[in-house]
């Protein structure tokens, strides 16, 4: 695994190195990567996606997100395909045009009780599982995985607004088909938490500037956080549903 160190995006690496199960093999560097959104890339930035040769760009994000902040874009690249799979919790946090709209509405939601407005992380949980059982979300990955058969594709990049859910749920889907362990998986997960440490920060400050309610600030500590409960909990949906991540894999992505 790479860390690819960017000015302009900072959860961006390449996903080669992992080793599978067995030990026999190596995921290859080279042809996957996983990034937070490439909205804000300078000069320095395109240069180093360009030597790299990322020719095709999966986002995630929903046209409101991507309208607002367009991906930058270099020459190797071909092809960005907007895959947007069907998920609540980034709805929510979508619909906001900025910080005060967002807050109050939370600050709305836990007067009236109408969602779980804490810090216990239950929300991202939730998504989580909903990725699993949702027919449009199975749609949309099968088309990822579409993508990465046609050898044109590659290599090719992952991304969301944070490069943490979507994102990441591709991504434990691609490397358990290659055979990597469910614990370097989450491990892969959880370290956008270290990559994103100061960002996250910044963005609890700001929303400090907003509200003092600690119910709503660990609400939007825990969307920030990439806990391995979170991916875990896709995971037992796979062995509730289809008897085991393998079977989720054959049964509803074919």
């Amino acid at each position: 695994m790479r860390i690819i160190k960017l000015e302009g995006a900072c959860n961006c690496r390449d996903l080669g190195g992992y080793v599978t199960g067995d030990g026999r093999f190596q995921v290859a560097y080279g042809k996957l990567y996983r990034s937070d959104q490439l909205s804000g890339l300078n000069q320095r930035d395109l240069a180093i996606l360009e030597q790299l040769g990322i020719r095709t760009v999966v986002d995630y994000r929903l046209p409101r997100e991507y309208q607002r902040a367009a991906n930058s874009q270099w020459p190797a690249l071909k092809n960005i395909v907007h895959l947007v799979p069907d998920a609540e919790a980034v709805e929510t946090a979508a619909a906001a045009s900025n910080d005060h709209e967002k807050v109050d509405k939370l600050l709305r939601q836990a007067e009236a009780k109408q969602q779980i407005i804490n810090g216990s992380g239950l929300v991202m949980e939730q998504q989580n599982r909903d990725f699993v059982n949702s027919p449009q979300v199975t749609r949309v990955y099968r088309q990822l995985l579409e993508l990465l058969l046609e050898q044109e594709n590659l290599p090719l990049l992952q991304e969301c607004r944070g490069g943490k859910d979507r994102t990441g749920f591709g991504v434990a889907i691609i490397l358990s088909i290659l055979g990597v362990s469910e614990q370097d998986i989450l491990t892969d997960y959880i370290l956008t938490d270290s990559l994103r440490k100061e960002r996250n920060r910044k963005r609890l400050a700001e929303y400090r500037n907003e509200t003092d309610n600690s119910q709503v600030l660990a609400y939007l500590s825990s969307m920030m956080k990439a806990r391995p409960s979170y991916l875990k909990a896709a995971f037992s949906e796979m062995q509730k549903l289809y008897c085991s991540v393998t079977g989720y894999l054959q049964q509803a992505l074919k």
